[in-house]
């Protein structure tokens, strides 16, 4: 879509903690964000913007579809995605 509904995202993410995890981790990332600590999950996707969060789900769903295969496969992915962007 072109748009992203940030509150439907939000409700998934609510309901993993181990993603909701992940996030706040990526977000409070002195590398990432040097200014304050972001507690909540609507505050780090509106802070990070469509485009990152875009981003960030498509690697979510890269690494669940790995699943059995090696870890380089994923990381070759990766790299060839960075590339092409």
């Amino acid at each position: 879509k072109p748009e992203l509904d940030i509150e439907v995202i939000n409700q998934i993410l609510e309901r993993d903690v181990s993603l909701s995890y992940l996030l706040l981790r990526f977000i409070n990332n002195p590398t990432v964000n040097k200014r304050n600590e972001i507690t909540s999950l609507k505050h780090a996707m509106t802070f990070m913007g469509q485009e990152e969060v875009r981003k960030f789900i498509a690697l979510l769903a890269l690494a669940n579809m790995s699943g059995d295969k090696p870890t380089e496969l994923l990381t070759m992915s990766l790299v060839r995605a960075k590339f092409c962007e």
